[in-house]
């Protein structure tokens, strides 16, 4: 029996009279709502922002018709398997074989190299110098001296350096999100590259990729500097900089829907498919391909669990009415 079709954010479908604002800000109060019951000052909140739009309300229940689905979907066992061999080949014609064997053929290479470790993420070298890191689909967190925490997302990497002046932490790959405690007077930096992000009481979280750097906060205010200038970054305020010589751009961002990572969810507001299987990527084992440019830019609107990047998966191929097929060693190819 097949699954009914889930409902996401796509231009063949109407568009809700809401904009993607309020569907972004919709998506963090899910996120909230999941993690556990509100206090009395979130209620508040989560009641003045129904109270400024009556379009809120209903960007909030479609967002959490879209959680509820989710959770329907990711109960719905897999596939149970393939078909006898004899009957298989038959439903296929000649063409068919031929393409079927090659996508194998490519599969077993990728897995030859996936086993060497060529998908390792983060790459072994990063690995031998950290202090720290995760693996494909693992977060982890420590405990910082002076007090507070930093939680690693997958495939991140960090190094930590304490002495008389400073409690230091160097960010080599991933994003990490930090609870700083100031038990221990000596001030906090965070460093990535040429980016050094210091502490002035606060919760935030910096990723890197390559020489990209991008700094959220989420409580206080934190200086970002590179080498081009700085500036002063407050809650609800993301700063990027693409390479590490740029000035910081500062921005608003949502900040409980760019870190609900920490609560093992991932928020998507009206973001390419192309963007959305690369972020899938990074939790899942195997990998991901998703083939043709037109299915690339497809847009997707939900919120997923990073435990299970298959059953996100589930959800997009239903809406967008893809096709995903399983190759083997863990690839999977999307089309549209």
């Amino acid at each position: 029996m097949r699954a009914r079709r889930h409902r996401l954010a796509d231009p063949a479908m109407p568009q809700p009279h809401y904009n993607a604002s309020a569907r972004q800000q919709a998506a963090g109060w899910v996120v909230r709502l999941d993690a556990g019951e509100l206090d009395a000052q979130e209620r508040a909140s989560l009641q003045a922002w129904l109270d400024e739009n009556p379009a809120h309300a209903e960007a909030l229940q479609r967002a959490q018709a879209t959680w509820r689905e989710l959770d329907m979907v990711a109960a719905v066992p897999a596939a149970t398997g393939p078909r006898p061999r004899a009957q298989h080949e038959r439903a296929r014609g000649p063409g068919k074989q031929r393409r079927h064997r090659t996508i194998l053929a490519a599969a077993c290479v990728a897995g030859v190299l996936f086993a060497l470790g060529v998908w390792q993420y983060p790459r072994m070298d990063i690995a031998l110098h950290a202090d720290a890191h995760t693996a494909t689909g693992e977060t982890q967190r420590i405990a910082l001296t002076g007090g507070g925490s930093a939680q690693l997302d997958t495939g991140s990497a960090i190094r930590l350096r304490d002495d008389a002046a400073w409690r230091d932490v160097q960010v080599l790959t991933g994003t990490v999100s930090f609870e700083v405690g100031h038990a221990d007077r000596r001030p906090f930096r965070v460093r990535a590259g040429q980016v050094v992000v210091t502490d002035i009481g606060t919760t935030f979280q910096l990723k890197r990729e390559g020489d990209a750097t991008q700094v959220v906060v989420a409580s206080g205010l934190v200086e970002v500097a590179a080498p081009g200038g700085k500036a002063i970054v407050r809650a609800g305020e993301r700063a990027t900089l693409a390479d590490d010589a740029r000035i910081p751009t500062v921005t608003s961002v949502d900040a409980d829907a760019a870190m609900a990572w920490t609560r093992g969810r991932l928020v998507f507001v009206d973001r390419p498919l192309s963007e959305v299987v690369a972020e899938l990527n990074r939790y899942y084992a195997g990998r991901i391909v998703l083939m043709g440019d037109k299915a690339a830019s497809r847009r997707v609107s939900g919120v997923f669990r990073t435990s299970d990047p298959l059953a996100a998966l589930r959800v997009i191929e239903a809406n967008l009415g893809l096709r995903a097929s399983h190759v083997g060693f863990g690839w999977v190819v999307l089309r549209g």
